[in-house]
Parts: structure tokens; C-alpha cells; sequence
């Protein structure tokens, strides 16, 4: 028996006369709380991978990341349970007596915690008071929210004038600080594409491509610019290409001079499988 039920029933009583004769009475029993249990909790994600809830980096404040019933089978104030959490990131909200949602209640940035710990836990009001306690991981998932950045403002680059086509004559690099496809870079010419190339997908790796006697080259490059192509939300449109792509200038810190020829590199984020990227440019703009 669970304390808190109460049980009914009917007592009946007979003599072993003639006519029979009987009579009746109604009994209730009420059985008495006497055992405290501990609140039990069940916490389901609404988007998950490998046991934890899955949340993306650009979730609103208020988002729902799991959802929270608490039972307590108790009567009275034993059976009245409160709940909490202790992760700055994240609250509940309750929904009902015993339910409750998990929201998102400050920003999230993947680059800084790509996983948080969530301790909740559960108190009936019985005296002495019983908790529970159970632990919530929560995976965040990457948003396309960093510019690709490069490795220095100005690149200084030289060559020697009878250089064989093809030669390397240096490298630029760039880094972004996202995750998997939206930190993968490709990268392509600005200008001077007649005089030189990039390899694409190979570090920012620039070749000479004019050959003949040349003389002394002075090349300044007005500034790279890096573009960023965001993975859209919807499918892929005709030809394998993705729909829905945007380009984000980035602020002026990440716009970098390149004097003599390296080359205009460009560095974007791929909107298409590896090997499709390509090479472009424009006529280089020399100095006086």
C-alpha cells in the first residue's frame, strides 16, 4: 500500500435464523503517508546526439532545450516537489505542477564552451526533506558566425624574374574559428589572376604563371578581401549548387594589403563539395 490512498468497502452480516436477517456497515480506510520518497526525474531533449541535448550556437534566449516531469508519489507536502538547475546558460520554466521546460537564458557561443554540464535537482517538502538529482549534457552546435581571418595584414613576397611557370612564390593563410563545413575555406584570386594563381584548396599557396624576361615587378594589391558564403537553411538548388548563400563583409581589421605578388587571395566559405572551387582575376593594379 502507497501512503495517501484511502480504501472502501462494504461489511455485511448475516444470522442463521429463519428468515435470515442481516444488516450492513461501510468501512474506510485511509492509509497514512509515512514513508517519504524520493522525487524521481525525467528529462527528455528535444533534439539530441549520443545521450545529450543538442542546442544550437545561435539559439534565441527562451529556446526550449529539453522538457523536465518531475513524479513524487507522496501525499500531502511530501508530494510536493521543486526544481532547479545550476548552469547560468540555461533555466527552467514551469509549465504545471509537475512539469517543466529547459530553456536557453543567455547567449551561447560555441567557440568559447562547445558542451555544457547541466546538474538539476528536485525537493519534496516532506520533513526531513528528500532530493534527487540528474545531469543534463548539452552539445552546441555550430553557427556560421565567424569571419575567416588573415594570418597577417600584409604579405611581402618576391621572386626572381626568370622563375619557371608554375614556380611557387609563397603562401597566405587564413583561419576561422566556426566548426566542420562552416570553417572550411576556399580560397581564390582578387586580382593579378593573369600573373599568378592560387591553389584553392591547398593553404593559399601562389604560383607564377607569366614567363620571359620581366624585369623588375612591382605589384601592390589594394587590399584581399574575405567573403563568406553561408550554408543556407533550405535544400540545394540546379546543378548541385546551394540556394540561398550571403556574403558578409567583414570589418576592416580583416582586409589585409599584399605589395608585390601575392596575389589578391580570397578566402570564402565553400558553398559547394571540394573540389569545384576555382580560379578568377582581374588585371593587377601596379604601383607608380
Amino acid at each position: 500500500m502507497r501512503g495517501g490512498n484511502t480504501y472502501n468497502f462494504k461489511v455485511v452480516a448475516k444470522d442463521n435464523g429463519v428468515p435470515q436477517l442481516s444488516s450492513e456497515s461501510r468501512v474506510v480506510i485511509s492509509v497514512l503517508d509515512t514513508r517519504n520518497d524520493r522525487p524521481e526525474i525525467n528529462v527528455k531533449p528535444l533534439f539530441s546526439h549520443a545521450g545529450a541535448a543538442v542546442v544550437r550556437e545561435s539559439a534565441a534566449i527562451g529556446k526550449v532545450a529539453a522538457l523536465l516531469t518531475v513524479t513524487d508519489h507522496d501525499f500531502g507536502r511530501n508530494g510536493i516537489v521543486s526544481c532547479d538547475l545550476d548552469n547560468v546558460h540555461f533555466s527552467l520554466q514551469k509549465l504545471d505542477e509537475n512539469e517543466y521546460k529547459i530553456i536557453v537564458a543567455q547567449p551561447l557561443d560555441r567557440e568559447r564552451a562547445a558542451n555544457h554540464t547541466v546538474v538539476i535537482y528536485c525537493r519534496d517538502g516532506g520533513d526531513p526533506a528528500l532530493s534527487t538529482e540528474t545531469i543534463l549534457r548539452v552539445e552546441v552546435s555550430d553557427s556560421n558566425d565567424n569571419n575567416p581571418v588573415f594570418s597577417s595584414s600584409t604579405y611581402y613576397l618576391s621572386v626572381d624574374e626568370n622563375e619557371t611557370i608554375g614556380s611557387k612564390v609563397g603562401r597566405v593563410t587564413a583561419t576561422d574559428k566556426d566548426f566542420g563545413e562552416n570553417a572550411r575555406l576556399i580560397y581564390g584570386m582578387e586580382d593579378n589572376g593573369d600573373t599568378f594563381t592560387i591553389d584553392t584548396m591547398l593553404g593559399g599557396h601562389l604560383h607564377d604563371t607569366v614567363p620571359g624576361q620581366r624585369g623588375q615587378v612591382s605589384v601592390r594589391i589594394r587590399r584581399v578581401r574575405l567573403r563568406q558564403q553561408l550554408r543556407p537553411s533550405h535544400g540545394r538548388g540546379h546543378g548541385g549548387r546551394e540556394r540561398g548563400g550571403q556574403e558578409r563583409p567583414p570589418s576592416s581589421v580583416h582586409q589585409p594589403d599584399l605589395l608585390f605578388s601575392s596575389a589578391g587571395a580570397r578566402a570564402y566559405r565553400e558553398g559547394h563539395r571540394s573540389g569545384q572551387g576555382h580560379r578568377r582575376g582581374l588585371r593587377p593594379q601596379r604601383q607608380s
